[in-house]
């Protein structure tokens, strides 16, 4: 079967991989649809060669040299030749067909249509039967294959345990800051939203949030104008939903 890697330049790469093994509690699924989390997946896309990525990075290079000091040129060189060699494998949401069942699992049967977490982007997958759910009568894979992300925003906002009548503030407006920032609404929350690039607060502003802030540019400034703003609406949340947060 085929799946999808990561090489060391951060460029995919479709590798055909032997069939994957499913134990007494897990479901094999053929997969119909696999979601690309953009945020997530893509934050590294074709930035370049180990080096040049070496080079933007000043604690890689510190990495280096103690390895030299502590190995020795020859050890260190041995090991990032084989990083180099190193694939990795990407997505983690996806939906499709059960063709599998483990013999411990109870609720699934073969030909169910399914969503799962925490598989690659393959045409077969192995999930255990905690990490499935069937797809509702009226949604269809390219749908339901974003199960997993509702689920990452939906637990960011109960770790919160917002209170109906609150306020809370969302900082960045990806696929997932969007799905809080609606999550929190649901939940009776006032919602703030905080993003710097103008296409997100738009959609944002089209899904009926009207207050949508474009923050100050500066680290220091951004966290300034955050909590200024929610000083003075006292019971608040902050859920951080930015590339590197």
């Amino acid at each position: 079967m085929k799946q999808v890697f990561f090489n060391s330049s951060q460029l995919p790469e479709v590798h055909e991989v032997g069939a994957p093994f499913y134990g007494d509690k897990d479901i094999l699924i053929s997969v119909r649809k696999s979601l690309i989390s953009t945020g997530t997946e893509t934050a590294g896309y074709d930035s370049g060669s180990m080096f040049s990525r070496g080079l933007r990075n000043p604690s890689a290079i510190t990495s280096v040299v103690n390895s030299v000091k502590e190995q020795g040129y020859y050890a260190t060189y041995k090991k990032i030749k084989a990083k180099k060699k190193e694939l990795v494998v990407r997505g983690y949401s996806g939906a499709g067909i059960v063709t599998g069942v483990g013999k411990n699992v109870q609720g699934f049967s073969i030909g169910d249509r399914v969503a799962y977490a925490g598989a690659p982007h393959a045409e077969c997958v192995v999930v255990n039967e905690n990490l499935v759910a069937r797809i509702p009568e009226g949604v269809d894979f390219s749908e339901a294959a974003f199960g997993a992300l509702g689920c990452i925003a939906m637990h960011g906002v109960r770790l919160g345990e917002p209170s109906l009548g609150e306020t809370c503030a969302v900082l960045g407006l990806g696929l997932v800051g969007l799905l809080v920032a609606q999550l929190s609404r649901a939940s009776g929350l006032r919602v703030l939203c905080m993003e710097p690039n103008h296409h997100r607060r738009d959609i944002a502003l089209k899904l009926g949030f009207t207050i949508c802030y474009r923050p100050n540019s500066g680290r220091r400034s951004r966290k300034k104008v955050t909590f200024l703003q929610l000083w003075f609406w006292h019971g608040y949340h902050v859920f951080m939903c930015r590339h590197q947060g």
